[in-house]
Order: C-alpha cells, then sequence, then structure tokens
C-alpha cells in the first residue's frame, strides 16, 4: 500500500536494470514512474478496484539508468481473506517491439497512400498539360475555354483527393446515441 516493490522477476531485472539491492534498499514505484504516470496508475487502480477488475493499461516506466521504456501493466488489488487491502501485483511487458511493428506498419501504409497520390496528380497533371500543349498548338478561343473546362475540373478533382486526405488523417470524432434492438 506504500507503493514499495518487493518482488520483480528476472525478465523485469533484465529490462528495468533494479537489483534485489534495490527492493531491500526500499525501491517504490515513485522511482520507476514520475508523478503524472503515477497518477494516473494509482486513479486507474482505484477505480479497477472499486468495480472487481484489473488494471490494463500503458504507463512509461524509469530504468535505473533513467531511460524511459513504454510498457503495458496489468494489476490487481491483493486482499486478505476478509478482505482488506494489503497491495497490488502487476505484471509489466516492455513493448517496445511491438511499437517498432506498428510504426513500421504506419509508415508503409503511409508509402502505399503516397505513391497512390502522386500517381492521381501525375495523372491530373498529365491531362492538364497535354491539354496545354494542344492549346499551344492551336489557340483558338474554343481551344482556350476547353483549357479552362479542364483546368478547372482538374482542380476541383485535385481539392477532392485533398478533402479525402484531411478527413483520413482527421476523422471525425464517433456519434454516440442509443440504438433500440426491436428497431433494428
Amino acid at each position: 500500500l506504500d507503493l514499495r516493490i518487493t518482488y520483480i522477476n528476472k525478465a523485469a531485472t533484465d529490462t528495468l536494470w533494479y537489483t534485489q539491492n534495490d527492493l531491500d534498499a526500499g525501491l517504490s514505484v515513485r522511482d520507476v514512474m514520475d508523478a503524472d504516470t503515477l497518477q494516473r496508475a494509482t486513479e486507474g487502480l482505484t477505480e479497477a478496484s472499486a468495480q472487481g477488475r484489473s488494471l490494463v493499461g500503458l504507463f512509461e516506466l524509469r530504468r535505473k539508468d533513467g531511460r524511459v521504456i513504454p510498457t503495458e501493466i496489468h494489476a490487481m488489488p491483493v486482499t486478505q481473506s476478509n478482505g482488506e487491502l494489503v497491495g497490488y501485483r502487476g505484471v509489466a511487458r516492455d513493448i517496445r517491439e511491438r511499437q517498432r511493428a506498428e510504426d513500421a506498419q504506419r509508415l508503409a501504409a503511409l508509402g502505399q497512400l503516397s505513391a497512390g497520390v502522386a500517381h492521381e496528380f501525375n495523372n491530373l497533371m498529365a491531362s492538364l498539360m497535354l491539354q496545354a500543349e494542344l492549346t499551344a498548338e492551336d489557340p483558338s478561343e474554343e481551344r482556350y475555354r476547353r483549357l479552362t473546362h479542364i483546368a478547372l475540373m482538374v482542380a476541383n478533382h485535385g481539392g477532392d483527393i485533398c478533402r479525402s486526405l484531411t478527413t483520413f488523417a482527421r476523422p471525425a470524432s464517433p456519434h454516440r446515441q442509443p440504438i433500440y434492438i426491436e428497431d433494428a
């Protein structure tokens, strides 16, 4: 309850670099979490305990050398047989590899999206350049009208692509409302 860490396994020792000597010296959760993270974790544990469930969340932990690493923590209250809270038990998993894999997936998706957008804009510019070249060869008033029409059409299509990308990058917040199953 005083947030003192009383046990860490070998995986935690290897990840966080704390030893049994650190535990014996009174290693605390305050030593491995900054104040904001500790507050968020404490509030989450309190809420989860009140609801009779465990806390699951992403938290940054500070290693003995001061470096911060992202972890996924599963924690639960430990109680005596009479229900009295005596402490908490938790498991922290280093998620750096998972984050690297997610970042690689995002970069791959961004690369595909960029290639698609470049292809679309290249097509738009090619049609506009072709019409401009034809107008230069035959500078009639009809040709200029056609070039103007195509330029506006291409610009509108380019604007549509940009709006779609903006919507994709910042999706609208979800709208929640009750749904009656009987009406579905």
